[in-house]
């Protein structure tokens, strides 16, 4: 009930949406399937993948088109 209260203002539940967007959005892009080469991207390409994805901005570290996995480019469009 206290959550339910909580989580009634905006300003309380957008901020909330974007970090648990980019939480998932950097898991996904952190796991080894997520990759062409099978093995993890480093965690700091994943989060500011994700962080990009997330506020629309489209930059990345890495060129997704050769060193991502279909599942890798699938989960930073979504």
């Amino acid at each position: 009930m206290r959550w339910t209260r909580w989580l009634r203002h905006p300003t309380r539940v957008v901020p909330l949406v974007y970090v648990l967007g980019i939480a998932v959005g950097t898991a996904l892009l952190w796991h080894p399937a997520a990759t062409a080469a099978g093995t993890s991207a480093p965690f700091i390409h994943a989060a500011f993948t994700a962080v990009s994805a997330v506020c629309i901005t489209g930059l990345v570290t890495v060129d997704t088109a050769t060193s991502g996995a279909r599942s890798g480019s699938s989960s930073s469009c979504c």
